[in-house]
């Protein structure tokens, strides 16, 4: 009786969670567009490179982050100015231009995320799998 009840419960969780993540959605989706499974195995090959070579090179990146830092401090001074045109890196790579709704850096990122919620997920499971065998 009491296992009745236990295995009920835990199908019950898992159905809600499966309908919360609508599974069969996302596969229609991924099933329908061949760009987009380009762009997440393009993205997942980066993150790969990503995580591999941060492993491996790990105080070169440290020197590249300060580095960096310093060329920030130099154009925060006005002894640098650096301007991107981020209409053409956006074409370049593919992605979706965010439209600001929030303030602050952590709200523009989030609803980057938000806006290539498939990029990011294939990037991040790259980066990982990079780190591991880094």
């Amino acid at each position: 009786m009491v296992n009745d009840q236990t295995k009920a419960a835990g199908t019950n969780v898992l159905e809600t969670i499966k309908d919360s993540l609508q599974i069969d959605k996302i596969s229609e989706h991924v099933r329908q567009s061949k760009d987009s499974l380009l762009d997440v195995g393009l993205y997942a090959c980066i993150g790969f490179l990503v995580g591999y070579l941060l492993k491996r090179y790990s105080t070169f990146i440290m020197f590249l982050v300060l580095f960096t830092a310093g060329i920030i401090a130099l154009q925060q001074v006005d002894m640098l100015f650096i301007s991107v045109n981020w209409d053409k890196v956006y074409e370049l790579v593919g992605i979706q231009p965010v439209l600001v709704t929030g303030e602050g850096m952590a709200a523009i990122v989030w609803d980057w995320i938000q806006l290539n919620v498939l990029i990011v997920a294939s990037l991040i499971v790259g980066f990982l799998i990079g780190l591991r065998m880094g």
